[in-house]
């Protein structure tokens, strides 16, 4: 029972080591090119952010929040593709599906 209270204490202690950090990073750019095709009647965009990490520790992952209603063709990190899942990808970026209200 002494080992499980300890391990369970232990755990606990790891918790915070892995949380992300939401307020980590901070848009310093962002381009957007935006294209209206009304024969397809769609509104194509296609977009490139910079981020400055303000935490006092590197960060390892990234939490994009994207809507599930969005027709999304790819997504990169640092020139790779990058997979469309909330878990993690080769490049360590995780993205959240935000459903509509």
């Amino acid at each position: 029972m002494k080992f499980l209270c300890v391990l369970c204490a232990l755990c606990g202690l790891a918790l915070p080591a892995h949380a992300l950090d939401r307020e980590a990073f901070t848009f310093t750019r962002y381009q957007l090119e935006a294209r209206i095709e009304p024969e397809q009647q769609r509104l194509a965009v296609r977009g490139k952010i910079i981020l400055r990490n303000d935490s006092t520790t590197a960060q390892k992952n990234l939490v994009l929040q994207i809507s599930s209603t969005l027709s999304w063709i790819s997504i990169q990190a640092d020139g790779k593709a990058v997979g469309r899942s909330n878990s993690r990808s080769a490049t360590r970026v995780w993205f959240h599906w935000i459903q509509p209200a």
